[in-house]
């Protein structure tokens, strides 16, 4: 389960533990499952960008808990700090990504970071996979677009101005040399 909450480590999980947490009985209290047992312990997971993922106290799923139990206003209030100076994204990503791309510049084969990478240099750039999502490193060695895919095919016909057949929440899209989409006509 950490690996699904956590997008196989890119997001960053939190535990905030209550002094004493590990004295209190489980018992139903007012406003459970906010209660005092279950705001005893809450665990927090934020995206790659810092946005709050999900939230669940001690009770978890029980009495009424979820995975979004509170909102990054409520979490706040209930520390005493600034969600976001508290609960900061993890950068492994981004530093995964740049090393590849430095390793790249100097010629040097990124797979051992990429879960997948096309060597072969198609006229959009090299196709790579990481964490399961896929984009494309343009020819000046960036990523082509700030979305990331469930699927990428190059197009290596040279037939359109595309660049990739991209998979995004199940609809298919053409991604261009700018990074835009345009979802494929059906015919």
């Amino acid at each position: 389960m950490f690996d699904s909450y956590t997008s196989d480590g890119i997001n960053q999980f939190y535990f905030c533990l209550k002094n004493g947490f590990e004295n209190l009985q489980p018992q139903q209290g007012e406003n459970c499952p906010l209660d005092e047992y279950g705001l005893s312990m809450i665990a927090v997971s934020v995206d790659s960008d810092g946005a709050l993922n999900t939230c669940t106290c001690r009770w978890n799923h029980e009495n009424g808990g979820n995975d979004s139990i509170m909102d990054t206003k409520e979490i706040s209030q209930v520390i005493g700090q600034n969600f976001y100076d508290v609960f900061k994204p993890n950068n492994h990503f981004d530093e995964s990504i740049e090393k590849a791309i430095s390793l790249i510049a100097y010629g040097e084969d990124p797979e051992d970071i990429f879960d997948d990478w096309n060597e072969d240099n198609i006229s959009g750039g090299h196709v790579f996979s990481f964490h399961d999502k896929w984009n494309i490193l343009s020819p000046k060695l960036e990523i082509m677009s700030d979305e990331w895919f469930d699927m990428c095919v190059p197009n290596n016909s040279n037939n359109g101005d595309f660049v990739a057949v991209v998979l995004k929440d199940n609809v298919f899209y053409y991604l261009y040399p700018d990074g835009t989409l345009k979802p494929c006509q059906h015919r």
